[in-house]
């Protein structure tokens, strides 16, 4: 499995999440395998509630014929329950790469901390157990991508 984790700054949280899919579709789409029928894919995602099935699927669409994909069936969203376990380790992946950018890019929190101070400290716990985690993931490519949208769609 490969993991894209995106980081965006945004007021926009919808128009962000709308506009960069088509792009990370691109980057992490490998160029579909020769022969008929091979180039065939589907595409699951979080069901979101500020952003509906045919949205994803209009937003998307163009990046999949343009890697050379043929769209098999609508985009499914679905809600991340214990029977989507493809999307619900998605999730568990997502957040503990968020929680290791966001604690890591807290300089003030490694500032002047004792050893024991530092061994002690609740967030570098927590930075130290997720990246103990992530390291487990067996066969895991990160892609870290950050962009700074503001508010504009």
């Amino acid at each position: 499995m490969k993991f894209y984790f995106g980081s965006m700054k945004t007021d926009d949280h919808r128009g962000a999440y709308i506009n960069s899919l088509p792009s990370l579709l691109h980057k992490i789409l490998p160029a579909p395998p020769k022969g008929a029928g091979k180039n065939l894919i589907v595409v699951h995602c979080d069901e979101r509630s500020d952003i509906n099935q045919i949205e994803v699927h209009s937003a998307l669409l163009p990046a999949i014929e343009e890697r050379g994909y043929l769209l098999f069936e609508t985009v499914v969203c679905s809600r991340s329950t214990f029977e989507t376990i493809g999307l619900m380790y998605a999730d568990l992946v997502g957040y503990l790469a968020g929680r290791i950018e966001t604690i890591s890019n807290d300089s003030d929190l490694f500032e002047g901390l004792t050893d024991e101070q530092f061994a002690r400290n609740g967030k570098i716990r927590k930075l130290k157990s997720s990246e103990d985690l992530i390291a487990k993931i067996k066969k895991l490519s990160l892609y870290e991508h950050s962009s700074a949208l503001s508010g504009a769609a």
